[in-house]
């Protein structure tokens, strides 16, 4: 006997980080469709969100002939084409993506249908690019002129698939620009967007409103046409940061059937130019990347492993020098002084390596590369159990220096290297490479959280000229008061180094109780 199909299906937007916020994707009752609404101002993304939405989602379909229509009141076919494979390259998809298989030119409009493969068992899928040549009020108020006009456009896109031999299944519309303004007033746009909202519902197709909000995302009341009709908003805009920069916001402003994270989160969009990438450090593919606030990720991480089974921890692990043992996932800190740098960073390199598993060291200063001839220098064959992960000086927010943190871990996971241990280095510069780090005063609480719930033994590394002789440390250092166990490097009278263990909640060094002896290696 077959089972009952689910009462719920789920569209997921293979956007990075997007169905993070939205606990996996656009949920929607099955049969049914989606109906989202993307709000801000201009230049705040909105078209490159509707037209990445349409492109991944039509990815991951599985029906044969599925077909996106993109309609834009701004941007030709042809212009619409262009960003797609000059600007990203088709976001890395496949490269018959590339194929125009039809074109339509009408006083009315002009479109572009594109096909690409699907993976099996499904075959073609066509992507059509759409420009509306009517005045975008008079359309949207009619709600039912919009669907006249997809279905004779459908028609036509479909006879200029013919020579394909795959039928379209229409499956998403996306309309491109609107302004709230070209509605006379909110009722009116109220009862414009529920109609569009039952057409989409009794045809089940997903659909993507873009609407410009004149006065930006501030302005609540010009919203409440869209918070009455759409089952998901998604609000735009920026956040600015101090006088000098300015950050890209995604919000979730309402998901009708499904959890979702509240909040403001900064993303970053990343393109391409003559086969290089520009953005997010170069280091990204092309297209949107979400970086959840550090709240958001800090609750997600404890929901993925709340389903997780929990594996068998040791109760202590060895600090990798002397008798030192600290509790298994704790964060502890070593602080010195700037002369004493390289036998602190010695330390944590062998911190990294006591263990049996991987160690990843993170740097704010030297470069992947250069981490890993320091590592090769002075341990040899064991540093190829360390990973490294570098950032270079930048306007980088707590929560994308996280997402980052978050991401490399689970490709190192994946790759089957798990991460047992990891050490920060390079705080002194904070103040100048990272601008936006170094005024978060949570940076480090989040830090150290985030790696608690990941299990990950941690090293925090300061080096202040605050050390004193007892190893306390004065003046503004967060490390003391972020760490559960606190080493300090003092110099002697002979000018020599020695450890100390300044304070801990648990740690223990059973012989040599508060002063531990340094191996005579160090550096």
């Amino acid at each position: 006997m077959a089972s009952d199909p689910p009462p719920y299906q789920r569209l997921a937007t293979c956007i990075d980080g997007l169905d993070l916020l939205l606990g996996g994707g656009l949920r929607c009752p099955n049969p049914g469709s989606v109906f989202l609404v993307i709000l801000g101002g201009p230049g705040t993304g909105k078209t490159h969100l509707a037209l990445e939405l349409a492109v991944r989602t039509l990815g991951q379909a599985k029906e044969r002939g599925a077909c996106h229509t993109y309609y834009s009141f701004d941007q030709s076919p042809a212009e619409l084409h262009a960003k797609l494979r000059a600007d990203f390259d088709f976001y890395g998809m496949q490269p018959s993506w590339r194929r125009i298989v039809g074109t339509l030119e009408s006083p009315e409009h002009a479109a572009q249908v594109h096909e690409f493969t699907l993976p099996q068992p499904a075959a073609e899928g066509f992507l059509a690019l759409a420009s509306l040549r009517d005045a975008p009020g008079e359309l949207v108020r009619g709600g039912s002129r919009l669907f006249e006009r997809l279905d004779r456009d459908l028609a036509a896109m479909a006879s200029a698939a013919t020579p394909t031999g795959t039928p379209l299944v229409p499956r998403l519309v996306a309309i491109d620009n609107i302004s709230l303004n070209a509605f006379d007033d909110g009722p009116q746009a109220r009862n414009a967007l529920q109609s569009i909202r039952q057409q989409l519902a009794a045809r089940h197709l997903h659909g993507i409103f873009v609407v410009e909000t004149p006065g930006g995302t501030s302005d609540r009341a010009i919203f409440t046409a869209a918070e009455y009709a759409a089952d998901v908003i998604i609000e735009l805009g920026y956040h600015q940061v101090g006088d000098q920069f300015k950050e890209r916001s995604i919000e979730i402003a309402k998901a009708r059937h499904q959890f979702y994270y509240r909040g403001a989160h900064h993303f970053s969009i990343v393109g391409r130019n003559e086969g290089e990438l520009f953005g997010a450090r170069g280091e990204r593919p092309t297209g949107i990347h979400v970086y959840p606030s550090v709240p958001t990720l800090l609750s997600h991480l404890d929901y993925e492993q709340s389903k997780r089974e929990k594996p068998k921890t040791p109760a202590t692990i060895p600090f990798g020098i002397a008798d030192l043992n600290v509790p298994h996932g704790s964060v502890s800190g070593l602080v010195g002084p700037p002369s004493r740098a390289t036998t602190a960073h010695w330390l944590a390199l062998r911190f990294l390596l006591a263990g049996k598993k991987n160690g990843l060291l993170i740097s704010l200063r030297e470069t992947r590369e250069e981490l890993q001839a320091v590592a090769r220098a002075w341990f040899g064959d064991e540093a190829s159990r360390l990973d490294c992960i570098s950032f270079a000086p930048e306007y980088l927010s707590t929560g994308k220096f996280m997402k980052d943190l978050y991401d490399e871990i689970c490709e190192l996971e994946r790759r089957g290297r798990v991460v047992e241990r990891a050490a920060l280095w390079g705080l002194g510069q904070l103040k100048m490479a990272f601008p936006l780090l170094n005024e978060s005063r949570m940076f480090l609480p989040w830090l150290s959280a985030f790696l608690k719930k990941k299990g990950i033994a941690s090293l925090l590394v300061e080096a202040t000229h605050q050390v004193q002789e007892d190893g306390t440390v004065s003046g503004d250092s967060t490390v003391p008061l972020t760490v559960d166990h606190l080493l300090a490097l003092v110099e002697t009278p002979e000018r020599q180094s020695e450890l100390r263990l300044v304070r801990s909640l648990s740690a223990r060094s059973e012989k040599h109780g508060r002063t531990i002896p340094l191996p005579p290696d160090s550096r």
